[in-house]
């Protein structure tokens, strides 16, 4: 019997204790928190298993050890010790104003204190709050560290990009955040910040002097996504019978599942890339007669709808993106923002190539589906119909 595959969960004890397909990635977050660097941001599209990752770390540093059984970081040396977790998720549902924002930014702070067991100080910000229990759960800790996990960091800005001076406010109010670990790093055992978008002048890169990016690095290249050898152990049966239900060769319909959803590269020498996990799980669970854009039609990135809205998106060759230099990707000035990095930071744009001695980059599409989304965009930004944003792409389906 096939093991179910979960589309609608982020959450690694629900995915064990309901025996669900987990592709393992321990063996990745062991070297991650063994290693010599205790800070850590990663960058990736939305819906490319950034909070799967987090909840995982949480439960490694929780000591769950029974979790793991059969995982590759249960045949380590991990000690599975228990650290305090202070536990940040800051993907808001849909904010139109920073002062939507900064109401629901303490009730997070409230709720991730409060499920660390640190009392909220309601006479406090929210800043001074998660200085405060850094500090106390650090002395409760016998000095050993806090565990910091923050998913999804940059919502709060990307929501407001359309909205300069209001996307400024808001910075500023996580700025007061970030700078609380300024101070306390020594009190840090281990930091995973991750979002879509990579804001360098967000003050958590200035605070953090030795926050480490492995946005882009071959040892971390494969560690979200799913690639063609995890295919192979994990989902065997699901793709044989989906292959079935579409009349397909399998090998004819292993190609064509590649070229859909397969094509994200995250390294610079490392050229293996990788599937979107949502794309193939939401096909194999399904196993409609054909294959499903899932990605497109699961919600667009706030970052890139807001952008859309004041950029130049449609000066960009999207198949031919050359001697694009490494800062070039990252988001800058909220006033001037460009299109490369809108593209590239929210998975619309993925690497083709990298010039070790010119140090630059080749970009290009990632896959068909993200290619008949991006038309969809197309149209929708030539005909000027912002509705067409969010559902033009709802249900969509290929090669049906």
């Amino acid at each position: 019997m096939l093991q179910p595959i979960s589309t609608d969960s982020s959450d690694f004890p629900k995915l064990r204790d309901k025996g669900c397909v987990y592709v393992d990635k321990t063996a990745y977050f062991h070297k991650l928190i063994s290693g010599s660097n205790d800070c850590f941001f990663l960058s990736r599209p939305r819906r490319f298993g950034k909070s799967l990752m987090i909840s995982t770390l949480k439960a490694i540093f929780e000591g769950r050890r029974e979790l793991f059984d059969g995982l590759d970081i249960s045949k380590t040396d991990w000690r599975w010790e228990k650290y305090p977790v202070l536990y940040f998720n800051f993907g808001f549902a849909a904010m139109s104003t920073a002062n939507d924002v900064m109401k629901s930014f303490p009730n997070e702070v409230r709720r991730a204190l409060g499920e660390a067991g640190v009392e909220y100080d309601e006479n406090q910000l929210a800043a001074d709050n998660f200085g405060k229990s850094i500090d106390t759960l650090s002395a409760a800790n016998d000095g050993k560290g806090v565990v910091i996990l923050i998913d999804e960091y940059d919502d709060p800005v990307a929501q407001l990009l359309d909205k300069p001076d209001e996307a400024e406010a808001v910075r500023g109010m996580l700025a007061a955040f970030y700078r609380q670990m300024k101070d306390r790093t020594g009190k840090i055992r281990f930091l995973m910040i991750t979002g879509v978008s990579k804001f360098t002048k967000m003050s958590v890169f200035s605070a953090l002097s030795n926050l480490t990016d492995i946005s882009i690095s071959d040892e971390f290249a494969t560690m979200l996504g799913y690639t063609e050898d995890e295919l192979d152990k994990y989902f065997d049966g699901h793709m044989r019978d989906h292959a079935k239900a579409m009349e397909m060769d399998y090998d004819a319909y292993r190609a064509e599942l590649k070229r859909w959803f397969n094509g994200y590269r995250f390294g610079r020498r490392l050229t293996e890339t990788v599937y979107n996990p949502v794309s193939i799980g939401v096909n194999l669970y399904w196993k409609e007669p054909c294959l499903q854009s899932c990605w497109a039609s699961t919600g667009k990135a706030s970052m890139l709808m807001n952008f859309i809205k004041r950029g130049d998106f449609l000066a960009v060759d999207m198949e031919k993106v050359r001697n694009v230099r490494e800062q070039d990707f990252d988001v800058t000035a909220i006033r001037e923002l460009k299109p490369i990095p809108m593209l590239f930071q929210t998975g619309y744009l993925t690497i083709a190539d990298f010039n070790p001695y010119l140090k630059t980059y080749e970009l290009r599409v990632p896959d068909e589906e993200v290619r008949q989304d991006l038309a969809t965009l197309t149209t929708a930004v030539i005909a000027n119909q912002d509705y067409l944003l969010g559902f033009a792409t709802w249900g969509k389906t290929a090669e049906c």
